[in-house]
Order: C-alpha cells, then sequence, then structure tokens
C-alpha cells in the first residue's frame, strides 16, 4: 500500500496567497472591508474566511496543512478567489441567518450584482 503524500504550503505559498486575495479584492471593489491574512494550521479546510461586519473587518486564512493536494499556483489562486467571494457575500448570508426582512435582503443582493456589474460585467462586454 502506498503512503499518502504530505505537503504544505510556506511563506512563498502564503505570499503569493495574499498577493492573489488582494487582487481579487481589488477586481471585486470590496474596499469596505479591511483584510488581515494569517498562515496557520486547520484541519478541513485549505483556506477560510472569518469577519466581523460591525467592525467590517476580515481575517483569510490559508492553511499550512495541505495534505492532500500539492499547493500549485493554480490551486492557491482558486482557494484566494474562493475566500475573497465568501467576503463579497457574508453581509447576504448574515441576514439570511438572523432572517433579515425581504425588502433588506433585496437591497443586499441588488448591491452584490451592482458590484459585479461594476467590475466583473466590465471585463466581459
Amino acid at each position: 500500500m502506498q503512503e499518502e503524500k504530505q505537503y504544505n504550503t510556506n511563506k512563498k505559498h502564503y505570499n503569493f496567497f495574499i498577493t492573489e486575495c488582494k487582487r481579487y479584492q481589488k477586481v471585486l471593489s470590496l474596499y469596505d472591508w479591511q483584510i488581515y491574512y494569517s498562515h496557520m494550521k486547520n484541519e478541513s479546510n485549505l483556506a477560510w474566511c472569518n469577519a466581523n461586519e460591525d467592525g467590517a473587518n476580515a481575517t483569510i486564512s490559508l492553511n499550512t496543512d495541505w495534505s492532500y493536494t500539492e499547493p500549485t499556483n493554480e490551486e492557491l489562486s482558486r482557494c484566494a478567489f474562493h475566500e475573497v467571494c465568501e467576503l463579497l457575500l457574508w453581509k447576504l448570508d448574515e441576514m439570511a441567518r438572523i432572517g433579515c426582512s425581504p425588502k433588506r435582503c433585496n437591497e443586499e443582493r441588488h448591491a452584490i450584482i451592482r458590484r459585479l456589474e461594476n467590475t466583473v460585467w466590465k471585463t466581459l462586454k
């Protein structure tokens, strides 16, 4: 039986991940959030995002342990994009959890759509 290969992320991977997060933050114009970064072990995620809506700050983290896949630039970039999208949808997700009014959820959904129109759509037209 073949032994499972262990992969880890290093400082070079972490710096690339941060650069990609900042690039996607710029692409999605997410300047209403103060974003911090961390590089630590997590048992279940390659990367993750935690945010504090009241303080408009968030921490995006990269796992030091990538046990099942090699941390290539493509994978690191995909993870960075995923976590920035988590932040993009954070407020709407929080609203759904607390059961906000349909009007307020609709307003937030349209704020996200407008942001995408002003960023992503411009590159696609």
